[in-house]
Formats: structure tokens, sequence, C-alpha cells
């Protein structure tokens, strides 16, 4: 009877850390798996609400800048992706949904609170700079691939990195494919 009554805890992460919130844990830890849970789910709503609960009870200063990058993935609507968790893969992600995304101002506040706390966290700087280029303001993408160039650890990655840079210089959106048509870009280097 007891086996059964714990595989019930144990159901899912939402059981079991729900369970374990119950029995009075108040660690930042169990918010943000939690969080991470309903990001998987794609529940932003109750996403959002872990993460806010991560940084009012986190376990230690080092981890804020990743559960105020992780919130602000819940206001944009990220899903992660199992198949590409690379820096790249989130990136793509994000420019799928920033179309749709309705939390924009949101995002941009938590990833410069992380920024505040960590200012080497290239990360956020590179997720303000896909943000900045999508809509448009051309200056502050510039400005935030130039903050993030020195910081970034992969270098598998960097060429990249420099392509959005040069797209941001010529005013060329790049889809999430990471790609942009040469059309564009010849309009741009002859306008």
């Amino acid at each position: 009877v007891k086996t059964h009554i714990q595989n019930k805890t144990w159901l899912n992460p939402e059981t079991f850390y729900g369970n374990i919130i119950q029995c009075g844990e108040t660690s930042g830890h169990v918010y943000n798996n939690l969080g991470i849970f309903y990001l998987d789910q794609g529940d932003f709503d109750k996403a959002i609400e872990q993460f806010r609960l991560a940084i009012a009870h986190p376990v230690e200063q080092a981890a804020l800048p990743s559960l105020h990058a992780s919130l602000a993935a819940a206001y944009l609507g990220i899903k992660p992706d199992e198949k590409d968790v690379s820096t790249q893969g989130d990136i793509q992600a994000l420019r799928r949904v920033l179309p749709f995304s309705t939390r924009i101002p949101e995002a941009i506040e938590e990833l410069n609170k992380a920024l505040e706390i960590t200012p080497t966290f290239y990360f956020a700087d590179l997720m303000l700079a896909e943000i900045y280029a999508y809509q448009g303001d051309n200056e502050k993408a510039i400005e935030q691939y130039h903050v993030a160039m020195p910081h970034y650890r992969e270098q598998a990655d960097l060429l990249t990195l420099h392509m959005h840079l040069a797209a941001a210089y010529l005013g060329v959106r790049i889809n999430a494919n990471d790609s942009f048509t040469f059309p564009e870009v010849y309009q741009a280097l002859h306008s």
C-alpha cells in the first residue's frame, strides 16, 4: 500500500516537487525544477510563477542569473528543444517564438537583471541582441553582440555570432534557421 501511495507522489515532476513543497520545502531548487518541468510542458504561466518563487528563494546568489534567464524564456514562450540543447538551438528557438511573444518587455527586464548580477553572462547578452535585432533596433543589437563576444564560450558557434553581428550591421533580419536571403543582403549593401 505504501508503495502505491509513493508511486502517486513520484508520478511525474509536478506531483513529486508539489509534494516536496507541500511538506514545507521552500528551496529555490525545487521551484526551479518545477518551473523547468512547466517550461518543457509549454505551460508558461505556471513556469513564470515557479521561476519567480525560485528567484525569491534562491539557494545561492550564483544561480540568480540563470533563474532570471529562465524566467525570460518563460515570458517569451520558449519551449526547450531536447534535440538541440546548445546555445545555437536556444537562439533558434528564440527566433521562432519572437513573432508570437507578447511579453518581450518583461523578458528584456529579466535579462537585464541577470546581467546586473553577472555582467559576463553571455547568453543573456546574446538573447538581448537577438530580441533587439528582431525589434529592428540594430544599434542595441550590435552593442549586445559586441558585449557577448569576449564571453562566448562555444567556439564552434562563434562564426554564427559574427554572422548575426554582420546581419545587424546590414540591418538584415536572420530567420529561425540561421539564414537570410541574398536579395536582402544585396539590397542592404546597395542602399
